[in-house]
């Protein structure tokens, strides 16, 4: 079962692992296919042996380069992938980061592992921060047990440095409250010279299989013509 979760957020992550250029268990940083809408062909997105992005578009509207700026927007339309198996992987690192006095405590968190629809207790949300300069070369995690003074924030925090994103997960929350309050990380604050940061809030309650589109800015070095 857990399987069927991975392969979601496999889907889900590709964008990120080919710009961040993280390898997969072969050593190789792996190619993006689209999904193919209307097209006839897919668009792939990949690095070569000599360190070069390259692609096969099946439109240009997956490409868009200012020739004055040298500044692009990279598309990636992804496949198919299932939301709540995305939340769910992430859990699964979650609950198996927490030492064994505190898991005996939230042992109620596995059962929601299981369960194929989101309740109140879940928060199926996650939210996305993307650093400019740099990325985490290997993707980790930190499981937080919240400290701060604000009363209604969860508990428990998943923060994973996966590529140019800092993603941030939050746990099931044992006695909701509608005042929810969410902390994001400061580690942000020493990723790039930018001072204001876009954080994307990305909802994983959905529990059928939908499609989703990335765009990445690109700078290039050298004048494409």
């Amino acid at each position: 079962m857990s399987g069927k979760w991975e392969t979601s957020l496999g889907t889900f992550t590709t964008p990120l692992r080919v710009v961040s250029k993280i390898k997969n268990k072969r050593g190789k940083i792996p190619k993006f296919k689209s999904r193919l809408d209307e097209f006839k062909t897919q668009s792939i997105i990949y690095f070569d042996d000599n360190d070069v992005l390259k692609g096969h578009l099946a439109t240009r509207d997956d490409f868009i380069i200012d020739k004055e700026t040298n500044k692009g927007k990279l598309k990636f339309r992804l496949g198919s992938f299932n939301p709540y198996d995305v939340y769910r992987a992430f859990l699964k690192v979650a609950i198996s980061l927490m030492p064994d006095n505190i898991l005996t405590q939230e042992k109620w968190m596995v059962e929601y592992l299981f369960k194929d629809k989101p309740d109140y207790k879940i928060f199926p949300i996650i939210y996305m921060i993307f650093i400019d300069d740099g990325a985490f070369k290997e993707p980790f995690f930190e499981l937080r047990r919240y400290q701060g003074n604000f009363k209604y924030h969860p508990e428990y925090i998943l923060d994973a440095y996966f590529g140019k994103a800092i993603i941030q997960i939050i746990l099931p929350i044992d006695i909701p409250n509608e005042n929810i309050f969410i902390q994001l990380p400061p580690v942000t604050q020493i990723q790039s010279s930018r001072s204001e940061y876009q954080v994307e809030k990305v909802d994983l309650s959905n529990n059928k299989n939908e499609r989703r589109d990335w765009t990445f800015n690109m700078q290039f070095v050298n004048q494409i013509k």
